[in-house]
């Protein structure tokens, strides 16, 4: 939903190489932590989301599947199931599936990695 937007602003204007782990549940964490439901497997749409990645392969490296402790306890491991499902679907070779494990675990891993900065798309 985002990608279109993610390559025109950021992509497009950037003065470096800028690449993008795709997310397989509808939305990011701006304001999706506040409906908890977008990212279960009803909003994950596997075609649509492996049609966008190879629109883009320029760009995406690889997916993003949602694997935070309310989403296992809700819907078990459907989401992230689905989201291997999506990367191993991308075809022109198996790309790599990063699961989140929440906003802590995120804080993290960009404090381990200062070089780049990530934000899901």
């Amino acid at each position: 939903m985002t990608l279109p937007g993610f390559r025109h602003f950021v992509v497009n204007t950037a003065k470096s190489r800028v690449y993008a782990f795709l997310s397989s549940y509808l939305v990011g964490g701006l304001e999706g932590h506040l409906y908890p439901n977008l990212y279960s497997p009803d909003c994950i749409n596997i075609q649509a989301t492996v049609d966008a990645a190879k629109a883009n392969t320029d760009i995406v490296r690889g997916i993003k599947g949602h694997a935070e402790i309310g989403g296992f306890a809700r819907w078990g491991i459907k989401v992230l199931q689905m989201s291997s499902e999506i990367a191993a679907g991308q075809s022109a070779g198996l790309r790599p599936l990063r699961p989140t494990l929440g906003p802590a675990e995120e804080r993290r891993e960009r404090r381990r990695r200062r070089h780049h900065l990530e934000r899901a798309f």
